[in-house]
């Protein structure tokens, strides 16, 4: 299902839901407005519906701010999260660690065997005790192969150093893997409260 707005772009709405039962919204026509009943300075009057394949039809509309779109689609639907971030080499596993909450995937199989943190001693645990991962990976059945981590006088050490409750890490392999901790050490999660399928 897809909106479009004043640029002309396509949007996808993913998982739109009812906002008076959280149900899935699927062959039936939005109860509200889509756009406010009367023109104004961030929107038009519109209705929408939804058919059965998910697609749109009616009048979905925008005339100025693209912000006054999100909040008057924001009545009709419970907007969907963030894509995910798609990881396709080392340096960019590595800078999950700026963002310990998002949402990631792997595109591809990753060779880490060059890679350094920059302190000689390898790849750099993503989340530690004090900042845990709390977001969710799926490695798609893809691998990571040649992880290097040396670290001895470092707890937490792995793949993922520490996943918090809220963390998920689903579909992932490691091979060849060479990780050297002080305590709660593992290839792929040196210690963890989240959930890995």
């Amino acid at each position: 299902m897809k909106y479009r707005h004043n640029t002309r772009q396509d949007r996808p709405i993913v998982n739109a839901t009812d906002d008076t039962s959280d149900a899935l919204i699927r062959a039936r026509t939005l109860a509200q407005p889509v756009c406010t009943a009367a023109a104004s300075p961030t929107a038009n009057s519109g209705r929408g519906a939804v058919n059965a394949r998910g697609s749109t039809r009616g009048r979905w509309c925008s005339t100025a701010v693209l912000i006054a779109v999100a909040a008057v689609m924001l009545t009709a639907f419970s907007m969907p999260a963030l894509a995910a971030t798609a990881i396709t080499n080392c340096t960019e596993l590595q800078n999950i660690r700026n963002n310990l909450d998002g949402d990631y995937y792997l595109a591809n199989d990753i060779d880490c065997s060059a890679f350094d943190y920059g302190d000689g001693k390898g790849f750099m645990p993503i989340g530690t005790y004090d900042s845990v991962f709390t977001g969710t990976f799926d490695g798609k059945g893809y691998k990571i192969t040649n992880l290097y981590i040396n670290r001895p006088s470092t707890d937490y050490v792995g793949l993922f150093g520490d996943i918090g409750s809220r963390g998920e890490i689903t579909n992932t392999s490691l091979e060849d893997v060479d990780v050297n901790g002080s305590a709660y050490v593992g290839g792929l999660v040196g210690f963890n409260y989240g959930t890995i399928t």
